[in-house]
């Protein structure tokens, strides 16, 4: 069974960032979504929950610190991987802050292309071993209730 292509919704106001990132990413193979500001943002994540979160920092509407809390404290979109990235907010108070509010990661533009792909590849693969481990600990807890109830 073919694992469905992981969602990717790139979030910038920047258009020709924007742009190019979701060239890179469709070309790694990635499903890309779109979004220019923090309520579009918000209201795609709730309807498409997307693998990837690549959130520009600094938004027109909301800056994407509160865009990102605003996910993380959403129970049913709690675990959806947050990657910052920002070619202003550069300085490591700012970086330590936005992964403080519940980033996974915290990317400086300009960022290679290559360095971009294999970033959220990695995060995807955590995301996928910790999905294994939920369901292993899952599988674990019926079978030790089961052999509980067996012995009593």
């Amino acid at each position: 069974m073919d694992s469905p292509i992981p969602s990717i919704l790139n979030v910038d106001d920047y258009p020709p960032g924007l742009y190019a990132r979701t060239k890179i990413l469709r070309q790694a193979g990635f499903e890309v979504l779109e979004a220019t500001t923090g309520s579009q943002t918000l209201k795609l994540v709730s309807e498409h929950k997307p693998s990837v979160v690549l959130l520009d920092v600094n938004l027109p509407d909301m800056h994407g610190f509160e865009v990102c809390r605003q996910i993380r404290t959403n129970p049913a979109l709690a675990a959806t991987t947050i990657l910052h990235i920002s070619a202003s907010s550069i300085q490591d108070q700012q970086q330590v802050h936005g992964l403080n509010t519940g980033a996974d990661g915290y990317l400086i533009e300009p960022v290679d292309p290559a360095v971009l792909v294999a970033t959220i590849k990695a995060y995807l693969r955590v995301r996928q071993a910790e999905s294994a481990l939920r369901r292993s600990n899952e599988n674990l807890e019926r079978f030790a209730y089961r052999v509980t109830h067996e012995l009593n």
